[in-house]
């Protein structure tokens, strides 16, 4: 599994730091008493000389130290505390362990940490948590200070190991924090499509088009929808949720593509924001072009798109990102997080994309463009793979979310 990193952590000087984690066969009295330790070695992927912080649940949020326990220098876990020692004693490697050791944690250990620089005073500490997770999102050695002085506290309230001021709950993968709306999928139950609120009536009369939800598919081991058997005749079957009145939003969701690496398919969409439910135009398309209806003076410009089927000058205006040809994005089997900003009124629209957190530059008709706009309101979200000649074998989803602020992607 690939781990998001933080470049976030406490110093280490010229060293690497020690930490406590069964599953290591090296052996070293990492705390004096003089018996000897299973360790895992602290991660400096960058060697910047502050170790890496891991975010396991992938929220943009560190949860704690990046553990390498067979020694390849990359982190594959993350190290916890389970006795409320303040030393990560175990390890988890998936974001449903990190949950399920958060939810029935026997352990709680220091929340708080120094706030003070590399050689500053104590830091004031904070309260001991007595179940539920070690270290909160306060977790150990801030930015530079040394350990806080503590007091007992209630019932834990932290993840392992973060960063900050402590003391508060670890916000979990997702898109709980959105404001508008949030589909992470396990509340359906496996094998089955999700059916009623907040989802529209179903319009889809297409027998070949499979949609959804699978146990163990979602980005952090969970659940996520699948789609597939997706054509041109096909393009009324997509979940469809009623945005209301928006101004302002942003719209995020983790994709991953099944089957071969996408070519040269004409036009695939993951997501659409239409301004008619069951009228595929006029839309913002979120998806995949591949052939040189994408282009860059005449060579096909493959990559990730955010197209107006109804620009600004009322023609098609398909924002080619080219991320295909110039990073190699998107294959097949990995996950990607796609944000896509909007702003609209008056009948228009304007619109940014970003992939794994990067803003995207574009090419509208050859032309360099930085957002995408359209002659309509988006009024409606779409949600699964849809066709406008080409396929996918299939097409995976987690993490839907709208929101009016943004909900940062982490790193893939």
């Amino acid at each position: 599994m690939k781990f998001t990193l933080a470049q976030t952590g406490f110093s280490l000087g010229s060293l690497y730091l020690l930490v406590a984690c069964g599953p290591s066969a090296a052996q070293v009295d990492s705390d004096g008493d003089g018996v000897a330790d299973s360790i895992g070695w602290a991660v400096d992927e960058d060697r910047d000389k502050v170790a890496d912080q891991l975010d396991i649940d992938y929220d943009g949020i560190p949860d704690g130290i990046g553990v390498d326990t067979d020694a390849d220098y990359e982190a594959d876990a993350l190290g916890i505390d389970t006795d409320g020692d303040g030393i990560a004693d175990d390890v988890v490697r998936s974001a449903a362990e990190f949950r399920a050791w958060l939810n029935g944690g026997t352990g709680g250990a220091q929340a708080e940490v120094g706030t003070g620089g590399q050689t500053s005073d104590p830091g004031t500490g904070g309260a001991a948590t007595s179940s539920g997770g070690a270290l909160g999102s306060g977790g150990a050695l801030g930015s530079g200070g040394a350990l806080g002085t503590g007091s007992t506290g209630g019932p834990g309230s932290g993840g392992a190991l973060g960063q900050g001021t402590g003391g508060g709950a670890t916000a979990l993968l997702g898109c709980d924090s959105a404001d508008v709306f949030c589909a992470n999928f396990d509340d359906v139950t496996a094998g089955q499509a999700p059916s009623g609120a907040p989802w529209m009536a179903e319009n889809c009369f297409d027998q070949n088009y499979k949609k959804s939800v699978q146990a163990g598919a979602g980005v952090d081991g969970s659940q996520a929808f699948i789609t597939s058997g997706t054509s041109a005749s096909a393009n009324s079957c997509a979940l469809v949720y009623d945005l209301g009145t928006l101004s302002d939003f942003w719209l995020r969701a983790f994709i991953k593509i099944g089957g071969t690496d996408p070519d040269a398919q004409h036009e695939v969409t993951f997501l659409e924001l239409a301004a008619n439910a069951n009228v595929d135009d006029p839309e913002l398309r979120l998806g995949y072009r591949g052939d040189n209806s994408c282009s860059n003076s005449g060579a096909a410009y493959q990559g990730f798109e955010l197209g107006a089927t109804k620009g600004l000058n009322n023609g098609e205006d398909t924002g080619c990102t080219g991320s295909k040809i110039n990073q190699g994005i998107p294959v097949a089997d990995e996950w990607y997080c796609l944000e896509v900003h909007v702003t609209q009124g008056s009948n228009q629209l304007m619109s940014d994309l970003y992939v794994n957190g990067v803003n995207q530059d574009f090419l509208i008709h050859s032309s360099p463009k930085t957002e995408v706009g359209g002659a309509f309101e988006a009024k409606y979200l779409k949600v699964g793979m849809q066709s406008y000649s080409g396929a996918f074998d299939s097409l995976a989803i987690d993490d839907v979310s709208l929101s009016t602020t943004r909900i940062p992607c982490p790193a893939v």
